[in-house]
């Protein structure tokens, strides 16, 4: 079996977990907190506007971007015939749940039917009935989750909540899962009092932790070891999620603990468009606001005619298409432009490949396959921003052609460069050099990650602005006797 490891790094208000798979890094999340609406948010909105000709209404949320609501997210499970203004008017305030967070000039999308997930059930207030995954195959099994989970929805308020029961509740005991039903019992119930008080629009409830989100997302697995660099962070991982992994560690070494693990090396090569396959070919990933578009090379691939070589090619890069649409949270609408090839089986042949090598995305993916065009079709829903979104900003020197790693983003790897130079005894105080953007960034601090570093060494970190390093380049060295900050 392969070995499952998941690693999580925290700097400041800033949290890194890597999933890696026998030392392959297979998915990156990173939790960054700001005023945007994130996924599983819930919050009491304002209904600004009712578009009766789009059957939907936009909900003021607090942000700079209004929130989509469909008619299929407000009305009732069997609300035939039903129009968005049966439901709701201008000036309403109501419920809702981040579905999907805004990406460019769209907003986030909606529903006013919330889910709250855990690892082995996910909770649907004011949505009756037990639904238990077809995973589940025991018939034994079967009736003893319906009848646990029956009993629980029976004891709520009004007696219309329901639930999800998932795979991985297969026999762990119902004391675990009891447990679990009380704590999102418990957080519904701190929402519902929150709602009393709150004046649209506010929000309620944060969803949850961006690390514990996925570790639910990706709930049938077990980790063979999950290892933080700070203990609150483990603690709390494994306070929640107590059976999640095999062994508990916490990570003291001198080096950074991705470092250490050989996991920032492939992290960096995530920024890059081109990704390099086995036989010398290449395929190229373009990201714009309305398609996702991936280009298949053959480069410097060769050996054999040229059918034998497109097909080599194409099917290593299936593969590679699918692990890096789920390293970088690709999401919507995609085009895949394949190496031409003449026959037709050998076209299906990578289809095939890449749709089983997708079928390990939590993720609804749907292939549509090859077009009259040549080009192969797919979508993935989204939910959060792509990593690019995440960490990167428009160029300035191309005027928003291209994207760089963002200010932010540098700043927080300068900071992690401090404190490995001050665990290998570089200096007492240490400097960091860099563009003036990304000194701001450190000055303004907003993930409090300079205090957060400042604290843990005890002394201040020196910030020198040069206007002639490149936005993504710093530097951080001792600082000489008599010189100031």
């Amino acid at each position: 079996m392969p070995r499952d490891d998941l690693f999580i790094s925290t700097l400041g208000a800033e949290t890194r977990a890597a999933f890696v798979e026998d030392g392959v890094l297979r998915r990156l999340v990173i939790s960054r907190p700001d005023d945007q609406p994130r996924a599983g948010d819930i919050i009491l909105g304002r209904v600004v506007k009712v578009a009766a000709q789009m059957d939907a209404a936009f909900v003021d949320l607090g942000s700079n971007r209004d929130g989509f609501l469909g008619l299929s997210e407000v009305k009732p499970e069997g609300g035939k015939d039903a129009r968005i203004g049966d439901f709701l008017s201008e000036g309403d305030a109501v419920l809702v749940q981040v579905r999907a967070e805004p990406v460019g000039a769209k907003g986030a999308k909606l529903t006013a039917w919330p889910a709250l997930p855990g690892r082995y059930l996910v909770f649907l207030p004011g949505q009756p009935g037990v639904r238990l995954s077809r995973k589940i195959e025991d018939t034994a099994e079967r009736s003893l989750l319906t009848e646990a989970m029956n009993e629980l929805a029976t004891e709520s308020a009004t007696g219309a909540d329901g639930w999800i029961v998932r795979s991985v509740a297969a026999g762990i005991g119902l004391d675990r899962i009891t447990a679990e039903a009380r704590r999102l019992q418990s957080l519904w119930s701190d929402v519902q009092t929150q709602r009393v008080a709150a004046r649209a629009p506010e929000r309620l409830s944060h969803g949850s932790d961006a690390v514990l989100a996925a570790v639910i997302e990706e709930s049938g697995r077990t980790f063979t070891r999950a290892i933080a660099d700070t203990p609150e962070k483990l603690a709390h991982i494994r306070h929640t999620l107590p059976d999640v992994a095999e062994q508990w560690e916490f990570h003291s070494g001198a080096k950074d603990l991705f470092d250490a693990y050989g996991v920032e090396e492939q992290i960096q090569a995530l920024f890059s468009p081109r990704v390099p396959l086995p036989s010398g070919g290449v395929i190229e990933i373009a990201e714009t606001a309305a398609v996702v578009a991936i280009d298949v090379d053959t480069a410097s691939a060769s050996g054999g005619g040229p059918e034998d070589s497109a097909l080599r090619v194409n099917l290593e890069a299936a593969e590679a298409v699918a692990r890096q649409i789920h390293l970088r949270d690709l999401a919507g609408h995609m085009i895949i432009d394949f190496v031409p090839m003449r026959r037709r089986d050998n076209r299906s042949r990578v289809v095939t490949v890449l749709r089983k090598a997708l079928e390990r995305d939590q993720r609804p993916v749907q292939v549509a396959g090859y077009t009259p065009f040549g080009l192969v079709e797919l979508t993935r829903q989204r939910r959060e921003r792509s990593l690019r979104r995440c960490l990167m900003t428009a160029c300035p020197t191309c005027e928003g052609a291209g994207h760089i790693r963002s200010p932010e983003t540098i700043a927080q790897e300068a900071l992690r460069r401090v404190l490995v130079e001050a665990r290998m005894g570089s200096g007492p105080v240490l400097k960091v050099t860099a563009s003036p953007a990304v000194v701001a960034a450190l000055r303004a601090d907003p993930l409090a990650a300079l205090s957060a570093v400042e604290k843990q060494l005890g002394t201040a970190v020196v910030l020198n602005e040069d206007a002639a390093l490149p936005p993504e380049k710093f530097h951080v060295t001792p600082v000489r006797r008599g010189e100031g900050s």
